[in-house]
């Protein structure tokens, strides 16, 4: 009978930390008190209605422990009505968002590598393209900081040379050139916070968009091979950045990575020394853009 009391008293000591229910008292809840190691019955009248942290009996189910002026008590659980939790409170606000970011690229791809073409008596060969400096602006809104949706522009700018050998009849020699481009897109996107960092005073997010790209270039060639050709296709962006706060309500430093891509197939040719060319389609100069971004810029939202 010890251990029996010793045991109930255990599981009683823990009902002060126990989940919190709202007693109702009543002459059916077998009402028993603790006493002298030993289970007694307890008048209905000791106990008013109330709130006391409770903890399920082992020895006797259906019935729970719980303490009260010092005192372990047990009833049945239809006596006790269990809380409802009220649920947490978000706060929801529309937040509109606009940024604006410069952007150094590395530029990766079948054409932005370099290449060989040979023909008749031409052989043209490309060195690497070197992206330019770019910018990027962009849109968003949504329900929370946490889920936006975007649109936003980009624009970069790229050079590549070219060094053209042609040995036809009595044109011969090593002729450069320069390809200048460049490429354009507009996508739509969304963006969601994920936790990075330790620190709760710069926000981490991850974004993914997808779009529409242009590209056009202007091909600097001896004559008569200059041309300016353009092409479109999707492009697919994903990307990750931080937000740090720089003391103004809404105003952020946006340190972004991303990375783009886009596979050209064919160009068109708008413009060429020779003008037969123009509105033909040129195959072999498609090229798939892999674009590494690193972008910062400024960032605000209401």
């Amino acid at each position: 009978m010890t251990l029996v009391w010793l045991f109930l008293s255990l599981f009683a000591a823990k009902a002060q930390s126990g989940e919190l229910k709202r007693y109702e008292g009543g002459s059916g809840c077998e009402l028993k008190k603790g006493q002298n190691r030993a289970w007694v019955d307890a008048s209905p009248e000791e106990l008013s209605p109330g709130l006391y942290a409770t903890t399920p009996s082992q020895a006797l189910p259906g019935t729970l422990l719980f303490r009260h002026g010092g005192a372990t008590y047990r009833a049945r659980t239809d006596c006790f009505e269990t809380l409802k939790k009220k649920p947490k409170k978000t706060a929801t606000r529309t937040v509109i968002m606009g940024s604006v970011h410069g952007l150094v690229s590395l530029v990766k791809g079948t054409q932005a590598n370099g290449f060989t073409i040979e023909g008749d008596g031409i052989r043209t060969e490309s060195g690497t393209m070197t992206a330019k400096p770019g910018y990027r602006a962009r849109l968003g809104f949504g329900k929370s900081e946490d889920l936006l949706f975007f649109v936003q522009y980009t624009r970069w700018s790229a050079e590549q040379p070219y060094d053209r050998e042609i040995n036809i009849g009595a044109v011969t020699g090593n002729f450069p050139g320069t390809l200048l481009s460049v490429s354009q897109s507009v996508d739509l996107g969304g963006m969601f916070t994920v936790k990075y960092l330790p620190w709760d005073w710069i926000r981490t997010y991850a974004e993914v968009g997808i779009g529409y790209f242009h590209f056009s270039g202007d091909f600097r060639l001896p004559y008569p091979f200059g041309f300016k050709a353009s092409g479109t296709t999707f492009e697919f962006n994903f990307g990750t950045g931080a937000l740090i706060p720089l003391g103004l309500k809404g105003l952020f430093l946006d340190l972004n990575v991303d990375f783009s891509y886009a596979d050209v197939s064919e160009f068109t040719v708008d413009a060429a020394d020779l003008s037969v060319l123009v509105g033909s389609k040129v195959e072999d100069r498609k090229t798939d853009f892999q674009r590494f971004g690193l972008n910062l810029g400024l960032r605000f939202e209401i």
